[in-house]
């Protein structure tokens, strides 16, 4: 980004070092001529009608020497005041960049907050408590900290023990109904959807 305003700055400097330059220099000129016409006065060389304009030129010229160091001056302190003001914006704009950096990272932090389960389902235990700080199983190499158990009630497989008897007459996709020891008069319907290749001994027959 260019430096505009060290641009500006060094044009009012050389502008108003040559306005300051071109006042003197005619004050100087003035002084001179006024000089002269003094010296031409004393011998009468002149009239003292224009000994008195001489004299007024000069002066004139002394007055707008003076009120140009005077707008100078003033023109400095105007100056300084826009160079502070300047810095002040650079400033505020730092600031500002640096503010928006920490919303940013505000928001980040904030969406961390937000745990999402992989799945959808029924909450089966809770391991985790309010305000407790939890890890990221993605960043971190233990896996993260485990908050609850999820159960996905959308698709129950039931393992069920089948006497040797009776498992020639059992195919994949075969109707069953199941029922359950708690609640006898409650029935579900499903399908066998596999077979073991070996047979085992259940612990519980």
């Amino acid at each position: 980004m260019p430096n505009i305003t060290g641009s500006y700055s060094e044009n009012w400097q050389d502008g108003q070092q040559r306005f300051i330059s071109g006042a003197q220099a005619k004050f100087k000129d003035a002084q001179t001529k006024s000089k002269r016409l003094g010296l031409l006065a004393q011998e009468r060389y002149i009239s003292q009608e224009e000994y008195e304009t001489g004299q007024t030129t000069a002066a004139q010229a002394s007055r707008d020497f003076q009120n140009a160091e005077t707008r100078l001056r003033e023109l400095q302190t105007q100056q300084l005041a826009l160079q502070t003001q300047a810095g002040d914006v650079q400033y505020a704009a730092a600031q500002a960049q640096a503010q928006q950096v920490a919303l940013e990272t505000s928001r980040q932090r904030l969406a961390e907050t937000r745990i999402y389960a992989p799945i959808s389902g029924v909450v089966t235990s809770r391991l985790g408590q309010i305000g407790q700080i939890v890890s990221s199983g993605i960043s971190n190499v233990g896996g993260g900290t485990a908050i609850m158990t999820l159960a996905d009630l959308s698709h129950i497989y039931v393992l069920a023990s089948v006497d040797e008897s009776d498992i020639g007459q059992v195919k994949e996709g075969q109707p069953v109904k199941i029922t359950g020891m708690p609640f006898p008069a409650s029935n579900s319907t499903a399908a066998w959807c596999a077979l073991p290749p070996k047979g085992w001994k259940s612990p519980m027959w």
